[in-house]
């Protein structure tokens, strides 16, 4: 198999820039832990948007301002860490996560909330 019933998978503290279209197979994964890594907006495909089952979302220390608008369609997303990044300002998608319980937005650049 390619990893068809992964449900978590933490892939923190490597080099990664940008994540491979493969991940989108990964229908069943519940946990994406991506710190830690050289992870800027381009980096971060819209598709993850489509992986329903995702609770657990982490993209703590890497290079992010933004990111893509298809991530709202995350429904079953409770956690969202953010920290130490560079947004300046909360990404619009974050506002529109209705199931979203925890969000971990420290160490960024952000002016307000």
């Amino acid at each position: 198999g390619r990893l068809e019933a992964l449900e978590e998978l933490n892939v923190s503290k490597n080099s990664i820039t940008a994540l491979p279209m493969s991940m989108r197979d990964l229908r069943t994964l519940r946990v994406l832990v991506l710190d830690h890594n050289q992870l800027a907006f381009a980096g971060v495909p819209g598709f993850l948007g489509t992986l329903k089952f995702l609770q657990r979302l982490s993209l703590r220390h890497n290079a992010l301002d933004e990111l893509p608008q298809e991530l709202n369609k995350c429904a079953a997303l409770e956690e969202l860490d953010l920290s130490e990044n560079q947004f300046k300002e909360l990404p619009s998608c974050v506002l529109e996560m209705k199931g979203l319980k925890v969000l971990a937005l420290s160490s960024n650049v952000l002016p307000e909330v």
